[in-house]
């Protein structure tokens, strides 16, 4: 996305350039993590061939949905 519009969201979603997280507890003020941005930040992706590979802070797992 060049800007942080809802028209540039909507052709990054259409054009399938986006991916989702789910921080759970994320608003329970009673969570050690409460108030910090903990969802998962991809930082890179590289493509070799048929190996795809994500780099970023916060990932435990990733699921693929092709």
């Amino acid at each position: 996305m060049n800007n942080l519009t809802e028209s540039d969201l909507r052709e990054a979603m259409l054009h399938g350039a986006f991916y989702c997280s789910y921080e759970p507890n994320g608003s329970d003020s009673k969570s050690p993590t409460y108030g910090q941005a903990m969802t998962p930040k991809v930082l890179d992706v590289s493509i070799q061939g048929t190996l795809i590979q994500i780099y970023g802070d916060y990932i435990d797992s990733y699921l693929w949905i092709d």
